[in-house]
């Protein structure tokens, strides 16, 4: 009996757990979103659009930034960040951006948090959190990993353009 009872409760978490992460990718692809906020520690705006692409098997971002520089000119960043869903709520992809870098992504989605470290010890490192706030608002934070401290180099409020 105690056993069957403890499949049922996993079957049951796991489940519900996987709903509502499908529920999150469902609210981050519904729409483009925009936001404005700071990036290393200027202002700036901020564009990113979700996208589950190839048959719904990967999850896409574009993601653009403007900032500008010390002297007035405007520095575009734009990147593609492709990721590989799984039943567990994980996720792995990589991230290819107008640098020309290339960092491999892996990621968890928790609750309202899509949370996913970048990079390796071979490139740069940091972390992303994405915390969906309602339907029409994503806070997200982006930090890098500094003499093993996670430091923020960037914070915006995204609303829903749908």
């Amino acid at each position: 009996m105690f056993n069957k009872l403890y499949i049922i409760i996993i079957l049951f978490v796991f489940h519900f757990g996987s709903l509502f992460g499908q529920n999150l990718i469902k609210d981050f692809t519904k729409s483009l979103w925009q936001g404005e906020g700071m990036l290393m520690g200027v202002p700036a705006t901020f564009k990113m659009d979700w996208k589950l692409v190839l048959n719904n098997q990967f999850l896409e971002l574009r993601f653009s930034s403007i900032r500008k520089d010390e002297k007035g000119n405007e520095i575009v960043f734009e990147a593609i960040g492709l990721y590989k869903l799984s039943e567990a709520k994980s996720l792995t992809g990589s991230w290819f951006d107008s640098r020309g870098v290339t960092l491999p992504l892996k990621g968890e989605i928790h609750n309202n948090q899509l949370i996913i470290n970048w990079g390796s010890k071979k490139t740069e490192q940091g972390r992303t959190v994405y915390t969906l706030i309602n339907n029409n608002n994503i806070m997200v934070k982006d930090y890098v990993l500094k003499n093993n401290d996670y430091q923020v180099f960037g914070e915006v409020n995204y609303i829903s353009k749908e």
